[in-house]
């Protein structure tokens, strides 16, 4: 999948909390945004891509506000979209400003801004399948997990690689089942292990006469 991150900022009138009504809160608007977000998120989780799932929205951070006593002028959020490789990054840009406009319509005098901080281009599946075969062969023969060769959710250096022409894929160490959670870990084995395929992989690729591949073998490997 690709990747779009956007700061989204809010902008309100400051006003003593007592009179809310004589300023406009900014983290109201940003929060009626965040559940409009969740909405379409919810939308979007039928259409599932084969191989990867569907297109998502996620607001990772939120900032805003001087203190109890005052109303917020402005707040701003960092929003995450991952893109399809169905579809372009300018489309989904457009699709998260739809949504800024929409909540605009249902709360007159809105103001907001988008700004975009992150971009990774999705991959698409690449038409020689060369590499992912030579990568799976690899994970068999040393006694990985049965790989789907399906895609990938996250979004990875890859996309560059690709946006060049190359084939690439994405395989290596651990499940991802602890990715950017406070235990996140990758055992030393599943390391050494894809240490192994990776060498493995490369090897078969850069083996000029493929009669000779079963000769290029990692030590240890049965």
């Amino acid at each position: 999948m690709g990747q779009l991150n956007f700061d989204v900022e809010f902008f309100g009138k400051a006003a003593h909390s007592s009179v809310p009504d004589k300023g406009r809160n900014a983290i109201h608007d940003a929060a009626a945004f965040i559940a409009l977000v969740e909405q379409e998120t919810e939308r979007m989780s039928s259409l599932n891509y084969p191989g990867i799932g569907p297109a998502t929205y996620s607001v990772g951070m939120v900032s805003g506000g001087l203190s109890g006593s005052i109303v917020p002028d402005s707040c701003t959020l960092t929003l995450d979209r991952r893109v399809l490789p169905s579809e372009t990054l300018d489309e989904a840009e457009a699709g998260a400003q739809a949504l800024i406009d929409r909540i605009a319509e249902q709360r007159p005098g809105l103001q907001a801004t988008l700004k975009r901080t992150l971009a990774f281009p999705p991959v698409p599946v690449p038409e020689d399948k060369t590499l992912t075969e030579v990568v799976l062969s690899a994970v068999r023969d040393l006694g990985g997990p049965e790989p789907t060769g399906e895609g990938m959710r996250g979004a990875t250096d890859a996309a560059w690689y690709a946006g060049k022409g190359y084939s690439v894929v994405v395989c290596g160490p651990s499940d991802g089942a602890t990715a950017h959670q406070v235990d996140e870990y990758v055992n030393v084995s599943d390391l050494l292990w894809g240490v192994r395929m990776i060498t493995l992989a490369a090897t078969r690729l850069l083996t000029p006469d493929p009669s000779r591949e079963s000769q290029h073998r990692y030590p240890g490997e049965a």
